[in-house]
């Protein structure tokens, strides 16, 4: 907002009723268009009222990113059915320098959906849960979509999927593969296959890209963290484990101090906290898809408790990788107590993954001297 600056004077002006006189009309007119633009919502049909009218289609709200750069269009049409509930992925759109609108821009791959629901038996489908993996191995775990995840029978919605590129440029891209769990019901059970789109793309300016490059983007993506507001400190790590299957790249070490809790009215915390953050680069270096969870790794600072993961700032990152793949995102720490006057160690509490066994407890010391 911008404050509107009043010059001073010693008299009082004999112009300021007519200003006055003014901002009320201006503010009457604003009020009335308002209230027209109101009608003209409200005067809208809502479909699925009617039962005996066909299903409504849904689009998503207005609400996505918006697309700076004319996009590369890829035509899909596919479709798969079970338990009901039928899936149609109509469209691809590789996407150059989309604004997000909350100060992020990159490069994303945008998905246009429908989902028809034909079942007399509520079922639930995560469109915006869905994984998006690329030729060049990175994983996308989180969609930005306007879909719910309830739908009645004789339901059928259509709306956008956005997933945000953080290593990929989209040239590099020549085949994506779209996965969506299956159909859940009311207990959350999933009682489908998950539902699997694979879609070549023929991009006329397309260039491979080497793995290496993939991991110094992930590198330099994890110093850009370290300028967010509110860091107080970053050491870089460098460090890189061997878990079996999962390669782990632990980047960067990153101290939020005395901060204002991003979600402190939701959580009612009125005092300033302090978080650690761990940015990481996580490989399936494997033949097998493996499950390898971030979140559930813990902390220890100079030998105290082990601190779990906070979910709400976390970035998610889902723990089913596929052969080759990479993510890349940061897992933060809530400090309950004070820091420590010195930080002598630091371990990270994880897991090791090998191929048809359960995972096993490891724990890695973090060089922070």
């Amino acid at each position: 907002m911008h404050a509107v600056q009043q010059k001073k004077s010693g008299h009082v002006s004999c112009r300021k009723p007519g200003l006055k006189h003014r901002l009320i009309i201006l503010l009457g007119l604003l009020l009335l268009l308002f209230s027209v633009s109101g009608c003209n919502q409200s005067s809208q049909p809502k479909g699925g009222e009617n039962a005996s009218e066909p299903p409504a289609v849904t689009e998503a709200p207005a609400q996505g990113p918006s697309e700076m750069k004319p996009p590369v269009e890829v035509p899909v049409s596919q479709q798969q059915s079970q338990e009901g509930i039928t899936v149609n992925l109509e469209h691809l759109q590789l996407l150059s320098q989309v604004d997000f609108g909350d100060g992020r821009h990159s490069d994303a791959v945008k998905l246009t959906v429908t989902v028809e629901q034909e079942s007399d038996i509520s079922l639930r489908v995560y469109p915006d849960g869905g994984r998006l993996l690329l030729n060049t191995g990175e994983e996308i775990s989180t969609a930005k979509g306007e879909f719910h995840e309830t739908y009645a029978d004789g339901t059928l919605k259509k709306g956008d999927l956005y997933f945000p590129l953080t290593l990929t440029r989209p040239e590099e891209i020549n085949h994506v593969r779209f996965v969506m769990e299956g159909p859940a019901n009311q207990y959350f059970t999933v009682v489908g296959e998950d539902f699997v789109f694979k879609v070549p793309v023929n991009h006329p300016d397309h260039q491979p890209v080497e793995r290496q490059e993939l991991i110094e983007r992930a590198y330099a993506h994890a110093e850009k963290l370290t300028a967010a507001p509110g860091v107080t400190e970053s050491r870089r790590m460098a460090l890189v484990e061997n878990l079996g299957e999962i390669t782990l790249h632990v980047i960067d070490v990153v101290l939020y101090e005395a901060m204002e809790h991003p979600f402190a009215a939701f959580l009612k915390v009125d005092e300033p906290v302090n978080f650690i953050a761990l940015t990481l680069a996580i490989e399936n270096t494997g033949d097998n898809e493996v499950t390898f969870s971030s979140a559930r790794s813990r902390l220890r600072l100079n030998g105290g408790e082990a601190l779990a993961a906070d979910h709400l700032m976390s970035q998610y990152l889902s723990p089913d990788y596929a052969p080759g793949g990479i993510k890349t995102g940061a897992v933060f720490y809530l400090i309950p107590e004070a820091l420590p006057a010195e930080l002598e160690t630091l371990e990270l509490l994880t897991e090791l993954v090998l191929p048809g066994e359960n995972p096993e407890p490891v724990t890695l010391q973090l060089p922070i001297r």
